[in-house]
């Protein structure tokens, strides 16, 4: 999960626990030959699973989606403003046009543009990580989509099976 670099965190830990027995027990169930597909298609019947992905990058250079943090003139890797606090300790909050992602130093607001759609979902915000500028300074944005279940695939924009939210049915 979201931790910060050097950070232990027993909720985390448990959550990776977790998430790490989930994917163990499927495995060893499906290579008894259960049928654990069968039951997942009765929790996604439409054979679509609902997922976060990293936004299209927009600056060359970039592996993913970022929203870039003014920095400092005499050092890059530091940022000359603040994270908002709304946002901080938020991976994954949705954030619409508008809403504020920064503070100056002087108190005036950063709001979000609209870069990456009009609705995203922040990642990695406040990360250690994306201090320096040789990993892109900023704060990670993702969107909603899903994954055909069978394939794998991330479904295409024209899928029909894309027409609703993909979190909003869960």
């Amino acid at each position: 999960g979201p931790v910060p670099q050097g950070v232990l965190r027993h909720d985390a830990v448990e959550k990776t626990q977790h998430a790490m027995n989930a994917v163990l027990e499927f495995l060893d169930r499906r290579n008894k030959g259960e049928p654990v597909l069968d039951e997942l298609k009765l929790i996604y019947p439409k054979q679509v699973v609902p997922c976060y992905r990293s936004a299209q990058a927009k600056m060359k250079g970039e592996m993913s989606g970022k929203i870039s943090w003014l920095s400092a003139d005499d050092n890059p890797n530091f940022p000359s403003v603040l994270v908002h606090k709304s946002i901080q300790d938020q991976d994954f909050k949705i954030v619409r046009v508008g809403d504020p992602l920064f503070v100056k130093l002087d108190g005036s607001l950063i709001r979000y543009d609209g870069s990456h759609g009009d609705e995203v979902h922040l990642i990695f915000v406040n990360e250690g990580g994306y201090y320096f500028k040789e990993s892109g300074t900023g704060i990670g944005v993702a969107v909603e989509t899903a994954y055909d279940m069978l394939t794998g695939r991330f479904l295409k924009a024209d899928d029909d099976r894309q027409s609703y939210r993909a979190f909003g049915e869960l």
